[in-house]
Order: C-alpha cells, then structure tokens, then sequence
C-alpha cells in the first residue's frame, strides 16, 4: 500500500510514519503549502493509496497568517487536494482532528451526542476539515476515518524543534526548566485527557488493516484523564527527581470547579499511555 503522510514531520505524523512499517510511503509536511497564494502545491502530492492528514491548522498558524488564510486551507484548499487526490485514484482517507471542537465543560463527550461548539478559529478550521473529509463519503467506494484526540503529547522528528511549544504537554515541563515554576491562569480544575501521539498512530495502523472501513469518527482517549492542576503537579514531581530542585505552581484565578469527563470512542483499542516517559525525555533534552 502507498500512503501518503501530510504533516509527517510532527508530533502526530512522526508516530505515525514509524507506525507504518513495511509501507510505501510519501512523505509531506508543511513546504506543500503555498501560503502566499493559499494552496496546497498539487504536483507535491503523488498517486497513493491513503493519504493521512495530520497537519491541520495550528493557533500558531492562525496567528502568523491570519484567520482568513487558515479557513480558506481548512476549506476550499482542502476540498481542492482531496479531489487531486481521489482523480489519482486514492480510496483511503484519514484526518487527524481535535476534540476540541465539542462544547467546553460538557461531563461527557461522545461523537454522537456530545454538541459540537465552534466558537473559536480553531475549532471552526478542524470542523470545516472534517466536513470536506466527510463529503468524500458521497462515494461508496470512498473509506475514511476521522479521529479527535485531546491533550496530545509525543515527540516530533526532530525532538527539539518542536512549533507546538505553547500546548500545555510542553509549555508546562517548559516553564519548569526556564522558570523553575508553573503559572495557571485559570482556576486549573478543568480536565483534559492527555494523548501519546503512539496511541493515535495505532488507531491509524489498525483501520488501515481492517477489511470494512466506510466512514468511521472517532475520539482517542488516553488512559490520563487529569484536572490541569494535577498535571502540573505530575510536572513538578518529575522535574523535582530529575533535578533535586523544588518548584512552584502559581494560581491566578478563582477556584471554580467542573464535572470530571467521560469519554466515549468508536475505535476503542488498547493504548501504550506513557506520560511519564514523555515528560523524563522532555527534561532530558535540557541536560538537567
């Protein structure tokens, strides 16, 4: 099988490339991307048999290139690749989302039931990607998968060039290194379920082996489900053993609390979870 990897160089698609062994595959990554005229360069994208999105837009991409130009990649850049890519004869599509996109502080998310909420860019750029996905479907020879992950943690290719520096698996570790402490700016009682970005790439290695795929939509869910608050603690607990040295979690908003959330997921598989590998080989890098 031929698969071409969009994004293959991130923290979603490096594990994903690893995952695939024994496989033809196309790498891509964000130079397929014209941003001054707001196009993919079709001629980057070669006949193959799935192709794997997993560089969506990013909130550090929206910031640098405006909203305007990240709606436009999530639309109608998108709907013009994916019919380059289905005219080639491509069968097998596969988006990596956000489960971010569900309404925020809801007890439990379901792919179903749970309302979907777009009051930012971007969430309203991963809905609009997973619209174009979904439209492919039309074809009944058309398969897809669509899975939404939460707190996503993993290395990229290179494991200190990292654009992703302000999500909470790196900005928190981040913050310890260079400031010997954690700033919340909010009460910190919010949840999140925390993702290795290897328990996404075994979701994409098992539908690619499965003999009926159709449409399928997904949530990932990690084996972690912690309040930020916590997460931070798990942070100082292991910058404490790996450097002896104590450090602060600063609060600077009310207490407010939430409901702890229940995930339900199509695609219910066992995970590797790691996170406190991951968060050892973080301090690792920094020669602590």
């Amino acid at each position: 099988m031929r698969i071409s990897i969009l994004g293959s160089r991130g923290i979603v698609g490096n594990a994903i490339l690893k995952s695939l062994k024994k496989k033809i595959i196309y790498k891509l990554n964000s130079n397929s991307y014209d941003h001054k005229k707001n196009i993919y360069k079709l001629n980057n994208f070669k006949s193959c048999d799935c192709f794997i999105h997993a560089g969506g837009v990013t909130e550090e991409e929206i910031k640098k290139y405006g909203h305007r130009s990240a709606k436009i990649r999530s639309g109608y850049s998108l709907r013009k690749l994916l019919a380059h890519l289905q005219k080639k004869g491509c069968k097998n599509f596969i988006y990596i989302s956000s489960m971010r996109i569900y309404k925020e502080n809801v007890e439990i998310i379901d792919e179903k039931k749970t309302l979907i909420n777009l009051n930012s860019d971007y969430k309203f750029c991963h809905f609009s990607a997973e619209s174009e996905f979904k439209k492919l479907t039309l074809d009944p020879n058309i398969n897809c998968l669509i899975l939404r992950p939460g707190a996503v943690y993993g290395f990229p290719a290179k494991e200190k060039i990292n654009n992703r520096m302000s999500l909470i698996p790196y900005s928190f570790p981040n913050s310890l290194f260079k400031n010997k402490k954690i700033i919340l700016k909010t009460s910190g009682e919010q949840f999140r379920n925390f993702v290795s970005n290897d328990d996404i790439a075994i979701r994409v290695k098992k539908w690619i082996s499965m003999k009926k795929r159709g449409l399928l939509i997904s949530n990932i869910k990690g084996d972690k489900t912690l309040t930020v608050k916590d997460f931070a603690k798990l942070c100082t607990r292991i910058y404490k053993n790996k450097t002896n040295l104590s450090a602060k979690i600063i609060y600077q908003n009310s207490k407010k609390k939430f409901n702890r959330i229940k995930i339900n997921q199509n695609l219910n598989i066992k995970n590797k979870d790691k996170i406190n590998f991951f968060l050892n080989k973080f301090f690792n890098q920094f020669e602590l």
